[in-house]
């Protein structure tokens, strides 16, 4: 139960730190 939590955590920090695409 705590490791699917931390996955959904993880993603979402993930998502913040890493986004998909940079429009520079």
């Amino acid at each position: 139960m705590s490791q699917r939590l931390k996955t959904r955590r993880i993603s979402r920090v993930e998502n913040m730190r890493i986004p998909p695409h940079r429009p520079e």
